[in-house]
């Protein structure tokens, strides 16, 4: 332990004597004590809980508005589908509709309650 406390206050002194060196060892702390990386993962775990949901929701409320409307579903899938140009001709074969109803948009929002 000696040695470590040794090798620290060594780093520390050329460290201060260093101004260059200052700057990152500062920043390298501040993320330390701030604990940055886990509230980096906790942002990242709460938008992917909240991301997936929310997709659903818009996909099953726009299934319920153009349910109706053949021309505006066609031009909507063909938009998508031109913005993957790799795999485009893929997506519009294996594009298939699935039925909305008010069951899916209940429990969706509830999944999306929860994970919110």
């Amino acid at each position: 332990m000696d040695k470590l406390k040794t090798i620290g206050r060594k780093f520390d002194t050329f460290q201060q004597q260093h101004g260059w060196l200052g700057f990152p060892v500062a920043i390298i702390q501040r993320y330390n004590e701030d604990k940055a990386g886990k509230q980096a993962a906790l942002i990242t775990y709460y938008g992917f809980l909240s991301l997936f949901p929310l997709l659903l929701i818009f996909f099953t409320v726009l299934g319920i508005l153009i349910d109706g409307n053949p021309e505006l579903k066609a031009q909507i899938i063909n938009t998508a589908v031109q913005q993957f140009p790799a795999i485009g001709e893929d997506l519009s074969r294996n594009i298939e509709t699935l039925e909305a109803s008010g069951v899916a948009l209940i429990l969706e929002l509830l999944i999306l309650f929860y994970g919110a």
